[in-house]
């Protein structure tokens, strides 16, 4: 198994050139801050709601899952806030880390968003996940954050995290709903009116 790289609220990963200014010193800080999947920036983002909020249809739980396969030109991120907000973003938008849809997903959807989180144990400690590597370079790599109001945790996982792949598809699910415009603008099927009828 591959050990998967952990991080719990509080710790970030910094880059700072304290090195003299010379190029190979230059060159291998800048290295190793690009190998932090997604740069220097990796604290925690997601902040879980307040513990007592019974209004909250995620029992106060915040998500973000990024998952990024270079070599298939997939990029997808998914952001779940504590108040059922579900926010989205794929391809470019999802390399700068960022979102472009908005959302709340139904009672359903979040309930398997939830239960995929707490299968996967996202609480208690990182996924195992195996290699998948191309010419001895990891191609799958995850970003996991997990709030509640008793715990904070941050994984940054390479390779194939098995157990991640239900949350994975409940996010896919949920998300389906921002196409739904495109979708209700569609033409009915059956016989269409002849465009060329004057």
């Amino acid at each position: 198994m591959h050990p998967a790289t952990h991080r719990t609220t509080g710790s970030s990963l910094s880059c700072s050139f304290r090195q003299p200014v010379v190029l190979a010193g230059l060159l291998a800080t800048a290295l190793a801050c690009v190998a932090a999947l997604g740069g220097c920036a990796t604290a925690m983002t997601m902040r879980a709601g307040e513990a007592d909020d019974r209004s909250s249809p995620t029992n106060s739980v915040a998500i973000l899952y990024e998952e990024r396969i270079p070599s298939e030109s997939v990029f997808r991120r998914y952001e779940l806030y504590p108040d059922g907000t579900l926010k989205i973003g794929g391809g470019r938008v999802a390399m700068e880390h960022k979102t472009e849809w908005s959302g709340r997903p139904t009672d359903d959807e979040l309930d398997a968003i939830l239960v995929a989180a707490e299968a996967a144990n996202l609480a208690g400690g990182p996924p195992a996940c195996t290699p998948a590597l191309v010419d001895g370079s990891e191609t799958i790599s995850i970003l996991i954050e997990y709030a509640s109001p008793t715990v904070s945790q941050s994984y940054a996982l390479e390779g194939r995290c098995p157990t991640l792949a239900a949350l994975r598809d409940a996010f896919e699910r949920a998300g389906l709903a921002r196409f739904k415009r495109q979708l209700d603008a569609l033409p009915e099927g059956g016989k269409q009116p002849n465009r060329s009828a004057r």
